[in-house]
């Protein structure tokens, strides 16, 4: 399955290779990760913020093309790096159902999001990320080393009603996902 390449969505690039299985896994990627490596899944590296957002984002949260929107970058692991996680959605101050989210600190947001019967993913897309798309180029000061194509997913949920996007980019310690060496 290649990146549905939308008219208004330049994450990533389309590829006919398939993609590892892990990325396809409907539930928890916090908890399917802990699963394939036996080792509880930990966040190395937090940063958020509530800043402008590149507009593609925030059409895909029906938002203002010039919305400030809450951002959460993180780095999950344990001991090495597995993933980069890149979160947007509305802040909590325009959206109060997103407060629980926006106050997780240095929880994996998979345990909320899948904590709840009332979130469910409605999309979600498949693909590989490079330097030429618009989301290495916003997530690249993470992973500085890296100069080749990672598996991505971009997911959009609803959560208690309020869309949130979340970017999941697998780094090459990433059980399960096997990289060329």
């Amino acid at each position: 399955m290649g990146c549905q390449q939308l008219k208004q969505s330049h994450w990533c690039h389309q590829t006919s290779i398939e993609p590892p299985e892990p990325l396809s896994f409907p539930g928890s990627m916090t908890e399917e990760l802990g699963r394939l490596s036996g080792q509880k899944p930990l966040i190395l590296k937090l940063e958020e913020q509530i800043a402008q957002a590149d507009p593609v984002d925030c059409q895909a949260l029906s938002e203002d093309k010039s919305a400030l929107l809450w951002q959460r970058k993180i780095i999950l692991g344990n001991q090495s790096p597995w993933l980069l996680g890149y979160t947007l959605a509305s802040p909590s101050d325009k959206s109060p159902q997103l407060k629980a989210l926006q106050n997780m600190g240095d929880s994996p947001l998979g345990n909320k999001l899948f904590a709840s019967d009332d979130v469910w993913r409605q999309t979600y897309e498949i693909g590989l990320v490079g330097s030429e798309d618009n989301l290495w180029k916003r997530v690249k000061h993470w992973l500085p080393e890296l100069n080749y194509p990672l598996w991505g997913r971009r997911s959009i949920f609803s959560f208690h009603g309020k869309p949130v996007l979340i970017y999941e980019i697998f780094l090459p310690t990433c059980p399960g996902i096997n990289y060329p060496a």
